[in-house]
């Protein structure tokens, strides 16, 4: 009798440490990973007058760390015109954008190219990391609008 008692707590003790196992893995798969950035584009247009590109992003924090001290946003406007070529990249360094909550609303100016006339395929892509190179956050191609300023307006002489 005595030895099937201990066998039976071997038994109780070994699917325990087993569900208790399994229980800890749920919840690790359910913990967002370290580093997690979310970008999300609002609007991305060209100022014919100023001659910048301006672009509404919102960036979430979901890692489960402190939020990085500073983000790197990548923005990549190509045409998709097999007649016209532009390629154009540029870098945007925001720091601390998480200093007051985990979501950060952003206005990114950078200077263009001088483009002459509005063009109706251009398109912008957008990456935001905590490292140089971007390599999380990657926006699907967003259609870039052209604003027709001061430049664009009939003028009386």
């Amino acid at each position: 009798m005595r030895k099937h008692l201990i066998g039976v707590a071997i038994f109780v003790l070994i699917v325990g440490l087993f569900g208790a196992f399994l229980a800890n893995s749920r919840i690790r798969e359910r913990e967002p990973a370290g580093g997690e950035l979310e970008l999300r584009v609002g609007s991305s247009y060209y100022d014919l007058d100023s001659r910048r590109f301006t672009t509404d992003v919102e960036l979430t924090w979901n890692g489960a760390g402190p939020a990085p001290e500073r983000v790197f946003i990548v923005q990549r406007f190509d045409i998709s015109d097999p007649d016209e070529t532009m390629n154009y990249r540029d870098v945007a360094e925001i720091k601390r954008p998480f200093s007051d909550s985990r979501k950060a609303r952003l206005v990114i100016e950078s200077d263009g190219i001088d483009f002459d006339r509005a063009l109706a395929n251009l398109y912008g892509r957008f990456e935001a990391s905590a490292n140089q190179m971007p390599d999380s956050a990657v926006s699907p191609a967003v259609p870039v609008l052209f604003v027709h300023g001061k430049a664009s307006r009939p003028t009386m002489r």
